[in-house]
């Protein structure tokens, strides 16, 4: 019976040594995989706040914002605009253009004679 006890304890105490031998390099690899990992989740984290501080800013920004002020100028320029387009139209509107045709042709009738005695024909 001796025998059997001490042949039991040899097979447990060599089960029990390759469990520690298993668990130290479970845990040798989880330290290798946390020391990998840890630096990404850090870097991840701190981009992650940097993000975050800058749709603050932003939303601090738009909620300090004056949209009515923008809305306004943005109005007043639309009507300066339309103001200045009126102007020109009534400007173009004015010119007459068949007194215009008879100039040019007029002027072409006179520098065509200059143009032909300094050309040599």
């Amino acid at each position: 019976m001796e025998e059997k006890q001490l042949r039991y304890q040899k097979m447990l105490f060599a089960l029990t040594l390759v469990n520690t031998i298993i668990m130290v390099l479970i845990l040798v690899m989880l330290a290798g995989a946390l020391m990998f990992i840890l630096p990404r989740v850090e870097e991840i984290y701190s981009s992650a706040m940097i993000s975050l501080r800058n749709l603050e800013e932003t939303s601090n920004a738009l909620r300090n914002a004056d949209i009515e002020g923008l809305v306004a100028n943005m109005n007043n320029l639309t009507d300066l605009a339309v103001g200045d387009l009126t102007e020109l139209k009534e400007k173009i509107d004015s010119i007459d253009f068949q007194a215009l045709n008879d100039s040019i042709q007029q002027f072409t009738a006179v520098i065509s004679p200059l143009s032909r005695f300094f050309s040599g024909r």
